[in-house]
């Protein structure tokens, strides 16, 4: 006698046999997408929706025809990431170490929210923060992973407001006596305001100064470092001086004559310069302004990246600033 199943599980033989057909389109998108374009020239809204209409769940469909559909729209309409010539923002190529563990992660679903749940899970998360901090010099480390930026910030907030407010996890800001005041730099991430203006006036008045630590594990990785500081070079070379002063791979740029016409119209020509750059499929990179001043920024986060696509990018915006 078979105990039943619930209609979700279709048995270890056949979710083998798509975990399979999975992972053999992901090879197959990280071996080739390097030959492609870093994005598509334009979003195919209406293409995309055309396609999702023609699934309107009526009626069942095989999972491994429905996998290679998906991702042959998410080759087609996205831009990618896992590109060697994304130049972006923070999306760091995932490797290959990293694509199994969240299988792994996915299939086991471990419980995070308490200790009691997950002990392993919890114990080996501690012991890579701690191996992550001696390698930074920091004495000690107490934290967690996130999912991104985004989650970091948020964890960051919220601990300083519990550090500097004790009642704040029982009654919110709602309950506090007075409203606390959140400072934050012009280039600041979207995501939530940082937390103080200077490291030295935070200092003297008492205040949590947070510093985003995405790129805490990316600074030990010097080959992204010396990659930023050819392409830095490389830039100038060609009349794109540097307008950042950082040790990170993440190199703005600002074109002298477009600058010499005003904030205006350099804000607009940089912003075309790029949108040439993005729709040209050859790298993805971004606009920024830095005190005010437009710029353009590229970013390298992909353990992809070679010399080779260095000097792509140098060329794609080289024809990019000869057609603006």
């Amino acid at each position: 006698m078979h105990e039943e199943t619930g209609t979700l599980d279709i048995g270890a033989q056949e979710g083998a046999r798509l975990l399979t057909a999975a992972a053999e389109l992901v090879v197959g998108h990280l071996s080739t997408v390097a030959d492609g374009p870093v994005a598509p020239a334009e979003p195919g809204t209406g293409q995309l929706r055309d396609w999702l209409a023609g699934h309107d769940f009526d009626r069942p469909a095989p999972a491994a025809d429905t996998l290679a559909e998906v991702m042959g729209m998410l080759r087609q309409w996205g831009v990618h990431t896992t590109h060697p010539r994304y130049f972006g923002l923070f999306n760091p190529t995932p490797t290959w170490w990293g694509i199994a563990g969240e299988v792994l992660a996915a299939g086991v679903n471990p419980q995070l929210a308490a200790y009691s749940h997950a002990p392993a899970a919890v114990e080996m998360e501690r012991h890579v923060l701690r191996f992550v901090a001696g390698r930074l010099g920091l004495p000690t480390a107490e934290g967690s992973f996130t999912v991104g930026g985004a989650e970091a910030n948020l964890t960051a907030v919220i601990v300083a407001l519990t550090r500097r407010f004790p009642a704040y996890p029982g009654s919110g800001l709602a309950g506090l006596a007075r409203m606390p005041v959140l400072y934050a730099s012009a280039e600041s991430h979207l995501a939530w305001l940082k937390i103080a203006p200077l490291a030295r006036q935070a200092g003297e008045w008492g205040v949590d100064f947070h510093v985003d630590a995405a790129w805490a594990g990316a600074v030990a990785l010097e080959r992204d470092v010396r990659l930023g500081e050819l392409l830095a070079r490389r830039l100038s070379e060609e009349g794109w001086p540097r307008v950042n002063d950082t040790p990170l791979p993440v190199v703005c740029v600002a074109d002298p004559a477009a600058e010499s016409q005003g904030p205006e119209h350099s804000a607009a020509w940089h912003a075309a310069v790029a949108d040439h750059v993005v729709r040209s499929g050859q790298a993805w990179l971004s606009t920024v302004r830095l005190a005010g001043r437009p710029a353009l920024r590229l970013c390298l986060t992909s353990h992809r990246t070679t010399v080779s696509d260095v000097e792509a990018a140098v060329t794609a915006l080289n024809q990019a600033r000869a057609l603006n």
